[in-house]
């Protein structure tokens, strides 16, 4: 069994050390590291470059000239990854796992859930699994316990866990901490660029359950998660790439669907008119980008034009 564990940073040198400091300490894996920095300002690159000649000169560190997003990001690793890799594990920076559960997070690709009815008819194996994810702040505070269809939901993220032990089905696993078969990626094709930021692997969930892959939270896992970091740094950013990601996602999976796509479009209207009034204004001209673009068929990075 041969690991990659892919941890990508963009301005965040601290955090990508601890975790990678944190892998480092585990007595049974031996998983091959990749650090992908998604073109950071120059003293967070110095910072990581040190890192890696202090701890193990064996990490794979990628550096990209210009920001990729967390799909694109990640992408140039995994299509190194899968050529010598049996399993993929994308890790969130900020995000801590134990190497007692990734065991188990391994091991959950032997347990076989029973399979949801729309895949019954066809071959079924689960291809992606996830943890219970918490805060790291609050070890009590359960934030996901994976997730719900996107365009369905509005709220996406399961907040009961489904099962008491064994593992169950979802819709998405939250990326923060996701284990994934190298043949997904090589049946289903990586991570959507399109999304650049938030929806590409819930996209890729839904593919992989297309081709017969299923995605399984394993209740008897955890990880944690420093969400008020990642929010902080996220501001109006996030926001937009919801919006506008709901639109991309409907054209890829509902374009015959209109009642998803006049919902979406009316929330997107009265959230708008909520943050405009309330006097939100940042956030406010987000969500108007995000629904412009969604509505005009523009995605990929637009990190420069939000912020301006």
């Amino acid at each position: 069994m041969k690991l990659a564990i892919i941890i990508l940073n963009w301005n965040a040198a601290a955090d990508t050390n601890r975790c990678v400091r944190a892998i480092q300490t585990w007595q049974h894996l031996s998983p091959t590291i990749y650090v992908v920095d998604n073109d950071s300002h120059d003293m967070e690159r110095q910072s990581l470059a040190l890192t890696k000649n202090i701890l193990d000169k064996k990490i794979n560190f990628i550096q990209n000239e210009t920001n990729l997003g967390f799909a694109g990001g990640n992408n140039v690793a995994i299509r190194e990854a899968i050529k010598t890799h049996e399993f993929i594990f994308l890790l969130n920076n900020d995000a801590m796992i134990t190497e007692a559960d990734l065991m188990r997070l391994i091991d959950t690709f032997h347990e076989t859930p029973p399979p949801t009815p729309s895949l019954q008819r066809g071959r079924v194996e689960v291809g992606l699994v996830g943890t219970l994810l918490y805060s790291s702040h609050d070890h009590n505070q359960l934030l996901s316990a994976g997730g719900r269809d996107i365009i369905r939901h509005l709220n996406s993220h399961v907040l009961i866990p489904l099962g008491k032990k064994k593992p169950y089905h979802v819709d998405y696993i939250p990326g923060t901490a996701i284990l994934i078969r190298s043949i997904v990626f090589q049946k289903i094709g990586l991570l959507d660029e399109n999304y650049f930021f938030s929806g590409e692997i819930a996209d890729l969930c839904m593919r992989a359950k297309l081709a017969g892959y299923q995605s399984v939270i394993n209740p008897m896992t955890r990880a944690e998660h420093n969400l008020n970091r990642s929010a902080h740094q996220r501001q109006g950013l996030y926001i937009y790439y919801v919006i506008r990601n709901r639109f991309l996602f409907i054209h890829k999976f509902y374009s015959k669907r209109l009642d998803l796509y006049m919902f979406w479009l009316g929330y997107s209207v009265a959230l708008f008119l909520k943050m405009w009034l309330g006097k939100q204004t940042i956030t406010a001209h987000a969500i108007r980008l995000g629904l412009q673009d969604g509505l005009q068929g523009r995605f990929g990075g637009q990190n420069e034009r939000i912020l301006k």
